[in-house]
């Protein structure tokens, strides 16, 4: 499964590829750190949806992470590269 940020435009930017459920929140709150610096998450809810999508608030109100299948996603961004992935491990190590 894949881990995308949903930002506040509804927009969906890839974060990391391959993840698996018990790794996501850890990649959550690490790109949380390097897309908001500043930002502090004090809790982390998640829940799985009737899409078997995983989401995961961290605080924010209006953007979220979602881990999900790559067929589930809808307005993503394109033309990003990944954050952090299984062949990228320059700062992810899971």
């Amino acid at each position: 499964m894949n881990l995308y940020f949903l930002d506040r435009k509804d927009k969906q930017h890839l974060v990391s590829t391959d993840v698996e459920e018990k790794n996501a929140v850890r990649l959550a709150i690490d790109d949380l750190g390097r897309r908001y610096p500043e930002m502090k998450s004090y809790y982390q809810r998640t829940w799985w949806d009737d899409l078997h999508r995983y989401w995961i608030d961290y605080g924010s109100h209006i953007e979220f992470y979602i881990l999900q299948e790559e067929k589930y996603t809808r307005n993503v961004v394109e033309d990003e590269k990944p954050a952090c992935n299984r062949h990228n491990k320059d700062y992810c190590d899971i």
